[in-house]
């Protein structure tokens, strides 16, 4: 049977008000705090409530479309729409385990119960025969335990059914995304492999043209990857026709005398162990070669 908006609210209040009503008294029952310490807390308990419900656990939207789908790393419509699938994956997948851990959770507490009742039995059977002292101590222990165990499994309920809301949450932002970016998608929703090279070719280009504008020191292996990946990515889609596109973020590549000259800008050779390096080094980390400037 399905709820109304205004039942799900309820819902939602009574769990965060058993939640912190809930930490409150185990807090108290132990007796891990003094007696005013304690009482500045619950003096702040609608603060505490609050924050449970307001609190982030997880990416806010903005978070989501701002760090993670940045337009450096994932320049395209195609790229962040597979990214988006990535990511909503994850938190689905997260969800089903988390799904599976509820329910473990529930059969732990049901056995704990059970196992309370039959050590409570058998404390009436020793008190009744009399038994030594300690053997009856020790069985209210046992007891006392696992009614601990009981409470910190309930309040391991409430944290995993605050975080499923909270994966729902995510996986439905995601989906909304998804949504917003189709109608701008050039390779559409088929396969994944469709816009990566021009997606990664676009993505390189972003990556050179912010080393470039921001003077960024790369290290030589990490110079040569990088040209090396724009290079490749840009002969592999002109060897096979495949249409450019925008040409990035003010970095000129448009032909191969851009590109080379782009690269001698991030990374040279050595002439005497014939290894990368960048031109601002004086001397070459690998062999120790000086250059003269």
């Amino acid at each position: 049977m399905e709820r109304n908006e205004n039942e799900i609210g309820n819902v939602q209040e009574i769990e965060n008000k058993d939640y912190v009503e809930q930490s409150l008294k185990i807090i108290e029952h132990n007796e891990l705090l003094k007696a005013e310490d304690f009482d500045k807390i619950v003096e702040i308990k609608n603060e505490l409530n609050h924050n449970f419900q307001a609190g982030q656990m997880f990416r806010s939207r903005v978070e989501m479309e701002i760090s993670v789908l940045n337009d450096i790393k994932f320049p395209t419509s195609d790229s962040k729409f597979w990214q988006s699938v990535r990511e909503q994956n994850v938190h689905f997948s997260e969800l089903v385990m988390l799904s599976y851990e509820y329910r473990k959770t529930v059969q732990k507490i049901k056995t704990l119960g059970a196992q309370v009742a039959r050590f409570e039995k058998q404390l009436c059977e020793l008190r009744k025969d009399e038994h030594p002292f300690y053997e009856i101590d020790e069985l209210e222990a046992k007891i006392e335990m696992k009614r601990i165990d009981i409470e910190k499994f309930g309040f391991m309920l409430l944290n995993q059914t605050r975080t499923a809301r909270e994966r729902i949450r995510e996986v439905l932002s995601w989906h909304e995304i998804m949504e917003e970016l189709k109608p701008h998608m050039k390779h559409g929703v088929g396969s994944y492999e469709d816009h990566q090279m021009a997606s990664y070719r676009q993505r390189f280009a972003n990556q050179i043209d912010v080393a470039q504008k921001t003077g960024a020191k790369l290290g030589p292996a990490e110079a040569a990857n990088l040209i090396g990946q724009f290079q490749t990515t840009d002969r592999v889609m002109k060897g096979e026709g495949l249409q450019l596109g925008a040409k990035g973020a003010g970095v000129a590549i448009g032909n191969g005398g851009d590109k080379k000259e782009l690269a001698e800008k991030m990374v040279m050779i050595c002439s005497k162990c014939r290894k990368p390096i960048t031109p601002e080094m004086k001397q070459c980390p690998h062999c120790g070669a000086a250059f003269k400037k």
